[in-house]
């Protein structure tokens, strides 16, 4: 135990809860060096008993110069009787790249001291690259950070404020990755703003829904978007509204539609009508997209209409993922799902990732069938299907067992058992023998 600083213990205490100090020097005696600089890399903050100590140590210069990342989680530091002196802790941080902010209702108390945190970071933070914001408490209507490339964006009021939309403009010109994972809708003038924006090396999209159903049929929202995305050709990933809640951003424009339009896509996620307008006309955005994960909600649109979407000439001949998402649990006869999985296996002959949900009549043989048809499927996840009770595990356990042995290269079968726990059926083949089976391991994933 003399061997190692007691300060060091109970920071990894504070990481690990262990509370068996003598314990956990000996097991970890190998990882306990002071020198290691990978050791003190990501530092989480959190209200408990050994905040203290964590915040010690990022004082001293020599353990701080060595963050990478900094977890600010639940409470606030900055929010101390000593006020803006408790920003000293950050003073040290010349290194770090990552700041996650999350779930700190009343991070400042008041907008002076967001001001002195935001010129701390600037001045004592040139490596910071990345942002996440989640419920932090910022205030007010600034917040100037140059030099992000990537921003996550969680606060209720979405990218549609004066102090998101002053946050993105204080990285024009480096921000690469913009995501807003769920938002509340603003008012229609910040809307407009965030569309008049433009960032020159933005290649990452990812906004989930954030207008409300009345406001998708104003053209000027509808056209400011779509006007968005064709002034921003550097972008290869673009995920448009949440595939799995039922509801769907804003739709694309065919007046927008032409080659120009998004010509380095390569992984789209939205709603099916989104892919049959990248599909159409003279757009050539989909013929590059190596992930598709398509979603839809409509009664009669889904699959059946998905197969005229497949049938044109090589828009998705490149593509090697495929995920649908539903709201609901695929109902009726299997024969329009089985159409238009043919025409996936015509259309995307390099497929090696299929992830979606089976229809309830689909029959051992029928299954079979449908995935015998990809030659390069790596990876199957099944999200939902309803097969007879009480042996469900075992049918699904036989069905990964029987694709595997018709699909040469199949590695891992995912599958939810009847308590909806996840599974995975893992294949090891013996090349040398043709990819024949030598062994399958069932383990549960870890969500």
């Amino acid at each position: 135990m003399d061997a190692f600083p007691l300060e060091l213990l109970h920071l990894i205490v504070a990481f690990t809860g262990r509370k068996d100090l003598p314990s956990l020097a000996r097991t970890c005696s190998a990882l306990l060096n002071p020198s290691r600089q990978e050791l003190y890399r990501q530092v989480t903050l959190r209200s408990d008993a050994h905040l203290k100590y964590t915040l010690s140590l990022l004082m001293r210069e020599d353990i701080s110069k060595r963050v990478i990342e900094l977890h600010i989680l639940g409470f606030s530091p900055f929010i101390q009787p000593n006020g803006p002196a408790s920003f000293e802790m950050m003073k040290g941080l010349r290194n770090l790249a990552t700041l996650s902010i999350q779930n700190c209702p009343a991070t400042f108390s008041t907008v002076a001291d967001q001001g002195v945190f935001q010129q701390v970071l600037t001045t004592y933070c040139p490596s910071l690259k990345n942002i996440r914001v989640v419920k932090s408490g910022f205030i007010g209507s600034q917040l100037l950070l140059g030099g992000l490339q990537n921003i996550i964006w969680e606060e209720d009021q979405g990218p549609f404020s004066s102090l998101a939309l002053s946050l993105l403009s204080s990285s024009i010109s480096t921000l690469t990755h913009l995501s807003v994972p769920s938002a509340s809708t603003g008012d229609t003038t910040h809307i407009m703003s965030f569309c008049s924006l433009r960032f020159p090396q933005l290649s990452v999209l990812v906004i989930e829904p954030w207008v409300e159903d009345e406001l998708t049929s104003v053209h000027s929202l509808v056209a400011g978007f779509n006007q968005f995305l064709s002034e921003h050709s550097s972008i290869y990933h673009l995920e448009l509204g949440c595939c799995d809640l039922g509801c769907c951003l804003i739709e694309l424009d065919d007046a927008y539609m032409t080659e120009e339009f998004l010509p380095e896509l390569r992984t789209f996620k939205g709603h099916v009508r989104n892919i049959e307008k990248l599909a159409s006309g003279r757009c050539q955005s989909l013929t590059k997209v190596k992930t598709l994960i398509a979603g839809w909600f409509d009664d009669d649109f889904f699959p059946e209409d998905f197969s005229d979407i497949l049938d044109r000439d090589g828009v998705f001949s490149v593509l090697e993922e495929f995920v649908f998402k539903t709201s609901e649990v695929l109902e009726g006869e299997p024969e329009p799902f089985l159409e238009w999985m043919e025409c996936l296996a015509n259309a995307s002959p390099l497929l090696r990732v299929w992830r979606g949900s089976l229809p309830p009549t689909m029959s051992l043989n029928l299954l079979i069938q449908v995935f015998s048809r990809f030659r390069n499927i790596r990876e199957i996840e099944i999200f939902s299907w309803t097969v007879p009770e009480p042996d469900q595990e075992t049918l699904k356990i036989d069905a990964a067992r029987a694709v595997a042995a018709h699909c040469r290269y199949l590695q891992s079968f995912y599958f939810r058992d009847a308590a909806g726990i996840p599974k995975v059926m893992n294949f090891v083949r013996d090349h040398e023998v043709n990819g024949a089976i030598s062994s399958s391991i069932l383990s549960t994933v870890e969500e």
